[in-house]
């Protein structure tokens, strides 16, 4: 199936959608059983004493098919998750941030081509203007700023405020690519635009939500959390396996949102229905655009609308958006023809709930379904990094030294690895071992990670500097200190 028919598809589900949404009061779900069962069954692993899990909600015509708790929502307190659990939902939040811009935009208080400048002047001017469409589709180019935090030496589980970000995006110098000219995911485009609903309403994104989403829909365990230290009720703790097998926290700090920062419950994500908004909060057209595909100067449309992403499973279109961040991982998933909408949260980093939803379709649509596709062949051990130069390098000479990036307001240490190429120290994390890639152009990457380190001399052939590229982020310049 192509992407135009799949969007052909989901528009045509939203006005249906619209017209019997809310209609009757929720049905009671029937009795199966079977399928019950079966779905407990994939969550068997998270049943062991002493382990967190997931909670897991269905619903299908606005009945309840399924909903459950597997695990500890606390390990130390021994507390059970149940349906009424708070997770932190890391980027599921993005559609519930676009869907207050949608409403902004309907309203006529706000223009999709609006210049971000024009609400948040710390943006750079990069000559071209972004637009709040750009931030919603994800073609602004603006460097992702969970991609650059770890550059800058922040852990994963630093606090981070609002000032901090804004003082990081100021900084940067240059964007990934022209605005509109490529799709690529962005976290920095989703915090400029809780900012940005701050700027127009006169309300938090915190409030805004609440009052213009939430509470109509009555989604009372679901907040946007913007201060780290607000107690959440019933919040789960998130946590990763460590190598000794031994269980350790991982909870982030943050106190930006729109990118994430959103904690709710299974049975709250469940009464949310973003191809089914207009009679829900009285929105007419607020559907149709959050599934509207974003587009590119090309005229090329890309797999992503506001906050949502396009999907297929064995043949079916979906509705989606995933979230991972620290220990959480979630996954949100409607089914437009199949009026199916099922929630997973997870407070433990293994947990894997895009899989776990597909095995839950294959349980309840299976009859739906196209054949399942062939197991792709695995990959060949090492075969990501055969064309590292192995063995002894180069004789690294004067490349060691301090060096000084304005964009990310840090200093790294360039050092002798400890059998060839360098290490670089990033303030108080563990060294960074790169090997050579190309020693004639002494351009170092990292095995198994997408960093790629590129020294610059002058004339005279002292080492003036290095540009950085991480994954697609390109183009980050630190300058030798003397």
């Amino acid at each position: 199936m192509t992407r135009t028919m799949i969007v052909a598809c989901l528009c045509m589900v939203v006005a249906v959608s619209n017209l019997s949404a809310q209609s009757s009061a929720p049905r009671p779900a029937p009795p199966l059983d079977a399928k019950r069962q079966a779905v407990s069954a994939l969550f068997a692993a998270f049943k062991t004493p002493g382990s967190p899990g997931c909670a897991v909600s269905i619903t299908r015509n606005g009945a309840t098919l399924f909903s459950a708790g597997f695990g500890l929502a606390d390990i130390e307190q021994g507390i059970d998750i149940t349906p009424r659990t708070a997770f932190y939902a890391a980027s599921v939040s993005k559609q519930f941030t676009a869907a207050s811009i949608g409403l902004l935009v309907l309203r006529g208080q706000l223009s999709l081509e609006a210049n971000v400048r024009n609400f948040v002047p710390e943006v750079p001017d990069y000559g071209t203007p972004i637009t709040v469409r750009h931030l919603l589709h994800h073609t602004s180019g603006l460097r992702d700023y969970l991609s650059l935090q770890p550059m800058a030496g922040w852990p994963e589980d630093m606090l981070l405020t609002e000032g901090d970000f804004l003082a990081l995006v100021s900084r940067q110098k240059g964007l990934n690519f022209a605005p509109g000219a490529k799709h690529l995911y962005s976290n920095t485009g989703y915090v400029l635009l809780s900012l940005i609903v701050g700027k127009v309403s006169g309300l938090s994104l915190r409030e805004f939500a609440t009052k213009e989403l939430f509470t109509p829909l009555g989604m009372t365990n679901t907040v946007f959390r913007d201060d780290h230290t607000t107690p959440v009720p019933r919040r789960a703790t998130a946590y990763e396996l460590t190598e000794s097998g031994r269980f350790r926290a991982r909870v982030p700090g943050f106190d930006v949102i729109g990118d994430g920062g959103l904690f709710t419950t299974v049975d709250d994500l469940t009464k949310w229905n973003p191809t089914a908004l207009d009679r829900a909060l009285n929105a007419p057209g607020l559907a149709a655009l959050m599934v509207e595909p974003g587009r590119l100067v090309s005229g090329d449309t890309v797999n992503y609308a506001m906050g949502l992403q396009f999907d297929t499973y064995r043949g079916l279109p979906i509705v989606r958006h995933g979230g991972t961040y620290g220990g959480y991982r979630a996954e949100f998933s409607v089914v437009p023809s199949a009026r199916m909408t099922v929630a997973l949260l997870c407070n433990v980093r293994n947990a894997g709930p895009y899989a776990l939803k597909n095995r839950i379709l294959d349980i309840y649509l299976g009859d739906q379904l196209a054949p399942a596709a062939p197991a792709a062949p695995a990959a060949v051990p090492g075969g990501s990094v055969g064309s590292l130069v192995s063995g002894p390098l180069l004789e690294v000479g004067n490349l060691p030294g301090t060096y000084f990036s304005e964009e990310l307001d840090v200093r790294w240490t360039v050092q002798p690895g400890a059998t060839d190429g360098i290490a670089l120290q990033r303030r108080n994390l563990p060294p960074m071992a790169l090997a050579s890639r190309d020693p004639a152009k002494e351009r170092f990457t990292m095995i198994g990670s997408p960093v790629d380190v590129r020294f610059e001399r002058d004339a005279s052939g002292q080492v003036t500097g290095f540009t950085l590229d991480v994954g697609d982020i390109t183009g980050i310049r630190f300058v030798k200190l003397k």
